[in-house]
């Protein structure tokens, strides 16, 4: 019996060592090929980020890179490719920036180049009249110049300004800024009205107030249609929304992000016709901003639009 059990014994090594010397290889080499072949696929998109990568390092926008994973890697493959169209959007904006900023320093420029260089051909001659256009062009320019003035020492001094706010009467203030608009608005013959919910709020007064006059001006200056404008204050949550709306021409939905960007215009030739620098709502942006967490927007059903911002609301200590 010894010898049986011995000779199973054998015959079971035997067979067992046969199996590990054809199986264990045949295994390592399936799972070797499995491992790669998905290791492989799961590095694609990895290579793409880094071929994109190496196209945008150049200036140049790389295609979309593709995947179907909903893991990390598919989440970083989607960032990139809204990074991709962020980046196109932001740079069409800037071109479009660029064009209305040159256009709107050459009309003024062009003008007073045009008839000094008439005057000094005996063309024409110098008259009160004349001199009165050419003085007011060169207004023009440099107000554009110091609006863009403003907005830089803005930024430098957004820490500095923090200490200067103060408690103020939100209702108080808009009333205020309202009463300076109303002598033009009779003249256009536009109605206005106020309706602001008391509430105090620590605010840089001065910038708040210029923020409003800007969104007021606005309001005026592309009034087209019928209907009053509304300055409007009213306590949202945590937050004291100020708004100012009016009616006025369609804004297209594509622009609407960009109508707080400096020079950025909707329509270059309407709004130098009515004489805007696009430089009114990008400083509202800034004024706003100097107020950590404060939001600003525009709602707009296609005919009205209220332009408006909000600053968080703060206790008294």
């Amino acid at each position: 019996m010894p010898d049986v059990n011995e000779q199973r014994q054998t015959t079971f090594n035997e067979d067992l060592y046969t199996y590990l010397v054809w199986i264990s290889p045949a295994i390592i080499i399936i799972g070797t090929g499995v491992h790669f072949y998905l290791t492989k696929k799961m590095l694609k998109p990895v290579r793409e980020l880094v071929s994109s990568t190496k196209v945008l390092r150049y200036g140049q926008y790389p295609e979309h890179v593709e995947t179907n994973s909903s893991d990390e890697i598919g989440e970083l493959a989607e960032n990139f490719n809204q990074l991709i169209d962020q980046l196109k959007r932001n740079e069409a904006a800037r071109d479009k920036m660029l064009k209305d900023m040159a256009h709107e320093l050459r009309t003024p420029l062009s003008n007073i180049n045009g008839y000094l260089e008439a005057m000094k051909n005996g063309v024409i001659e110098g008259s009160p009249k004349l001199y009165g256009a050419l003085h007011k062009e060169s207004e023009r320019l440099i107000g554009m110049i110091n609006q863009l003035d403003d907005l830089n020492e803005r930024s430098l001094q957004e820490q500095s300004l923090s200490r200067k706010k103060e408690w103020t009467r939100a209702d108080e203030l808009l009333a205020e800024t309202l009463h300076l608009f109303r002598w033009e608005m009779k003249k256009r013959g536009i109605a206005c009205r106020i309706e602001a919910e008391e509430a105090e709020v620590y605010i840089h007064q001065k910038l708040i107030s210029q923020a409003v006059m800007n969104l007021l001006q606005n309001a005026v200056q592309y009034y087209s249609g019928e209907g009053e404008i509304l300055l409007e204050g009213k306590i949202q949550k945590e937050t004291y929304k100020f708004s100012v709306t009016g009616p006025g021409e369609p804004i297209p939905a594509e622009n609407r992000e960009w109508l707080f960007e400096r020079f950025y215009k909707v329509d270059g030739s309407r709004n130098t016709r009515k004489g805007g620098s696009g430089l009114g709502l990008a400083i509202v942006k800034e004024l706003v901003t100097v107020h950590h967490s404060g939001e600003i927007g525009l709602d707009t059903d296609g005919k009205t639009h209220s332009f408006w911002f909000a600053i968080p609301l703060e206790k008294h200590s």
